[in-house]
């Protein structure tokens, strides 16, 4: 069991302890299920990990436990789960979830959680969404209205606040940013559609056009190595001014910078919050973006755009989703 004490979270604001309440939140992702008890001023109390249950007998089993040692000892009046795909907030069913949870597939959270759960509001949504609340409440994003948010890794996520409101659209797809089309003719994605953004941009994607230069046996640090390069690898090679690399990241760089003029133009941000394994190159990556970004959108918007880090980086999966069950149940405010 990890255990975060006040001390060891700086950004996040705290009430006087006599006007807390209390928020299990949930962060059921591909590879564990993480939990959190998560009090109203965004302070995590507990958080405990869990390999995550591939399917629903599984789920049912490990969950009871699970919020057993999360909430004992505390008064939880509501809990909040971030789930990876689509995910319906009504009624808490898992629609569309590819890969490791598709399994989980047309079955309603609240109700696997059954008797564990009696007594408490139970509210549901995409774990990019989660993560953009942790932001709004607590983080980067605190008194904002509009707002984009990306997390950049295997894959990427999404998620919109505009006009003070997360947008969660007809279907709850909104905000699936990683499946924008950049390229019509495009490589096939996951999702089946031609040329989306993660095809271009995504750990997967690099890694891929790492590979492809391994293939080709062109001459590079990537091509050196005894073993195909990571993300983070090609990242670091390009920091060493390694041609082949420098190439990958910078072409890749490009297209994201595109994707977020798309956005932009949309929904015009006040900021541009980037999460998730790949935005950990910082500087390497945020420098030429904000460059590209304000290339592409110095006429229409006539600002630049800050683009920034997440300020809770740490469980923000779950201090969000338990922000959703606070914000739901009328606790917090946005």
């Amino acid at each position: 069991m990890l255990e975060n004490r006040p001390e060891n979270n700086p950004a996040i604001s705290r009430e006087s302890s006599g006007n807390l309440h209390y928020a299990i939140g949930l962060d059921l992702g591909g590879t564990n299920l993480k939990g959190g008890l998560v009090d109203s001023s965004g302070h995590l109390h507990i958080a405990l990990t869990e390999p995550a249950p591939r399917n629903p007998v599984d789920f049912i089993a490990v969950i009871g436990p699970f919020l057993q040692k999360l909430g004992a000892n505390r008064e939880i009046q509501t809990i909040g789960i971030g789930c990876k795909g689509v995910v319906d907030p009504k009624t808490t069913k898992v629609m569309f979830s590819p890969g490791d949870l598709k399994q989980l597939e047309g079955h309603s959270l609240r109700e696997m959680m059954g008797a564990s759960a009696a007594g408490k509001s139970v509210h549901t949504d995409n774990d990019a969404r989660t993560a953009m609340i942790a932001e709004w409440l607590w983080g980067a994003a605190r008194g904002c209205q509009n707002v984009l948010m990306l997390t950049l890794g295997t894959g990427i996520g999404g998620a919109v606040l505009a006009q003070g409101k997360i947008l969660r659209g007809a279907h709850g797809s909104a905000g699936h940013i990683g499946h924008m089309t950049i390229n019509a003719y495009g490589p096939i994605c996951i999702c089946g559609n031609n040329g989306c953004i993660e095809t271009v941009f995504s750990a997967r994607s690099i890694e891929a056009d790492a590979y492809s230069a391994r293939h080709r046996r062109v001459q590079s640090i990537l091509t050196d190595r005894a073993h195909v390069s990571d993300c983070s690898q090609v990242f670091q090679a390009a920091a060493e001014s390694d041609e082949v690399a420098s190439w990958i990241i910078d072409r890749a760089i490009m297209h994201l910078g595109a994707a977020l003029a798309s956005l932009v133009h949309m929904v015009d941000p006040e900021i541009i919050i980037l999460g998730g394994q790949i935005a950990e190159a910082g500087p390497q990556l945020l420098e030429p973006l904000r460059i590209e970004l304000h290339r592409r959108t110095r006429f229409i918007i006539g600002t630049d755009i800050p683009i920034v880090l997440p300020r809770i980086p740490s469980h923000a999966g779950v201090i969000g989703a338990a922000g959703l069950a606070f914000l739901e149940t009328g606790i917090v405010r946005g």
